[in-house]
């Protein structure tokens, strides 16, 4: 085999080595992300209020209406998943952090969700609409129709899109390209929640405040560090035993 040929093969074996390390250190946190996502929305969709308060603050009313931030809108999540298993991969100790917040979030809105409803109405949303409509005007329409229009406050896409941020911010070793895409986009899918009349401005109010206390206390008590320290001691004792 050629040097060439060789360099190539080691690349490659070093991506995917890459790949397996992110993987198996995000894959518990992204379960238990995305178990609590699950319980959190579709149980007060299925057996929760249907009406609520509208937090509507006097700025809500001066937000445009912008379809085409739908595209933000819907990739959010996607690329919350890929900025929880780069950071698995950089720094696994602040991937347990953003797991423990976001997870303890999204249970704790899915409580406010239960016991104080808010909703954006449908008739609010609709008046928006232009007579002729575009493709993402007729994008957003239908997302508008997908669930319930409750669940506003706090905002779980701001959720994921403030905790993608803190993953760049708060973790050492991130190319410059990377920590750019992620605080930009991310902050245009919060602008989304908005443009898109699917969240008032005190969503995110709430939401920034709940992750960043979440996140703080994860740091103070040193909730990543001390996971990991518990899971390469039980990685250990089984090395131990299968001798």
């Amino acid at each position: 085999m050629s040097e060439q040929n060789q360099k190539i093969q080691f690349n490659k074996q070093s991506f995917w080595s890459k790949v397996w390390i992110a993987f198996k250190n995000g894959i518990i946190p992204f379960v238990c992300i995305a178990v609590a996502n699950v319980i959190s929305w579709t149980g007060n969709q299925l057996w929760g209020p249907k009406t609520g308060f509208q937090p509507n603050l006097p700025i809500d009313a001066n937000i445009p209406f912008v379809s085409w931030f739908i595209i933000f809108y819907f990739v959010c999540f996607p690329v919350a998943g890929i900025a929880l298993f780069v950071l698995a991969y950089k720094n696994k100790q602040r991937a347990y952090d953003i797991s423990f917040t976001v997870t303890i979030a999204l249970l704790i809105s899915g409580i406010i969700y239960f016991c104080w409803q808010t909703e954006y109405p449908i008739e609010w949303k609709l008046a928006y609409l232009p007579e002729n409509m575009n493709f993402f005007d007729r994008w957003v329409r239908a997302t508008w129709y997908i669930g319930l229009p409750i669940n506003l406050l706090p905002s779980q896409h701001c959720y994921f899109a403030i905790a993608s941020i803190i993953t760049v911010i708060d973790s050492k070793d991130m190319h410059w390209a990377y920590r750019a895409f992620m605080i930009v986009f991310n902050i245009m899918v919060i602008f989304s929640t908005w443009f898109l009349k699917q969240h008032f401005i005190l969503d995110f109010v709430v939401s920034f405040g709940i992750i960043a206390i979440l996140y703080a206390f994860a740091r103070l008590i040193k909730f990543g560090d001390k996971v990991d320290t518990w899971t390469t001691a039980c990685k250990q004792k089984k090395i131990k035993f299968k001798k």
